[in-house]
């Protein structure tokens, strides 16, 4: 089961560094993108890692395969290759990470995220360090037409809570953010700024408490605003 084999990352750390991955300050590394997308015919790109700090840090990347659902998925992979996977970048420096990728295209989008990590310094005494995690969503655009994300919107009762899943059958995804519900003519939200990627060929599940009768739903997207009802159904 796929399960059995991926590596899952807290959500909510996920989310953050998705949503700001560029560290303020003068401590900890930044990157030159938030998100990278490799178009067709692009199969290389360069990601620049900078160091603003006064000191030398050490630095892994690993990518993985991203998979959505009621919580984030990370499978090790290998279909986009990346070097130097660990390194050192001097004060005020910078690295570049190139990317290729190595496996045909599938029809739809496929996702990934880069994780970069600052790797803990040696200990010194008097002085806490807190290593910096960035989180890069990686998008290899398919061999269809990107037009725009299919969402399917469903909601059911389960446990006491409302599991509502959106599904997209679109070549591409669709990032959600602001997602609300109406309940009992009362504006409700679910997940304020960025609620979650629906990714191209699959699902996200948001859970919350619900007592109406009717759901309406409302969110916005890169492609637009969403306000629909969502019929309720039996687990």
């Amino acid at each position: 089961m796929r399960g059995s084999i991926a590596q899952r990352v807290t959500p909510v750390l996920a989310m953050l560094a998705a949503a700001c991955p560029m560290p303020a300050g003068a401590n900890g590394i930044t990157v030159s993108q938030t998100t990278i997308v490799l178009h067709a015919g692009q199969d290389a790109h360069a990601l620049t890692v900078v160091d603003p700090s006064a000191e030398p840090v050490r630095v892994q990347a690993r990518l993985f395969r991203w998979h959505g659902g009621e919580s984030d998925v990370y499978e090790p992979t290998q279909d986009i290759g990346f070097s130097p996977a660990i390194f050192t970048i001097e004060p005020g420096a910078a690295q570049i990470v190139r990317m290729v990728v190595q496996t045909p295209r599938a029809a739809q989008e496929t996702a990934y995220r880069l994780f970069v990590d600052e790797l803990p310094p040696p200990p010194r005494a008097g002085k806490i360090m807190l290593p910096v995690r960035l989180v890069i969503p990686v998008f290899v655009e398919g061999t269809r037409p990107a037009g725009s994300p299919a969402l399917l919107w469903t909601a059911s009762m389960r446990a006491g809570q409302l599991a509502l899943t959106a599904s997209n059958d679109g070549a591409t995804r669709a990032r959600v953010s602001d997602l609300g519900y109406r309940e009992n003519g009362r504006d409700h939200m679910i997940a304020a700024g960025l609620a979650g990627y629906v990714l191209a060929g699959d699902r996200h599940v948001w859970s919350f408490p619900f007592h109406g009768t009717a759901l309406e739903i409302s969110a916005h997207t890169e492609q637009g605003d969403i306000h629909q009802s969502v019929p309720l159904t039996s687990p």
